[in-house]
């Protein structure tokens, strides 16, 4: 026995304007979700101790001189927020100490900015 509608109602079917809709919303629900789950977990401490000794070693290996960075943090306006800045020049000169450096995204949104600079063009 088939579950049909009384026949004076009309049945209801979703158009293909509607199906992509749905899909559009449903899209940008889980990309809005993603982004808020990478930053919140970008601004736990575990991961952020993880970065920073990444960071360090990146910069340190890519440059051949000392670099050291107490934490950082990235901010939700893509600002990259660091604490107890020492960079040491190639002949052994202090080039910066600095107790807080930020670095502005100029502009770019934060994950732009996160992925231009994680992967340069260079």
């Amino acid at each position: 026995m088939k579950n049909t509608p009384p026949s004076d109602q009309p049945v209801q079917r979703i158009t293909t304007g509607r199906r992509l809709l749905r899909f559009f919303f449903g899209l940008a629900f889980i990309l809005l979700v993603l982004i808020g789950t990478i930053f919140t977990v970008i601004s736990l401490p575990m991961v952020q101790r993880y970065g920073v000794d990444w960071l360090t070693t990146r910069i340190s290996h890519t440059t051949g001189t000392r670099f050291e960075i107490q934490s950082f943090k990235l901010t939700w306006q893509g600002d990259l927020e660091m604490e107890n800045v020492f960079v040491q020049g190639l002949d052994g000169d202090t080039l910066l100490v600095a107790g807080a450096l930020a670095l502005g995204s100029f502009g770019m949104s934060p994950v732009c900015s996160v992925v231009i600079w994680l992967f340069p063009m260079s």
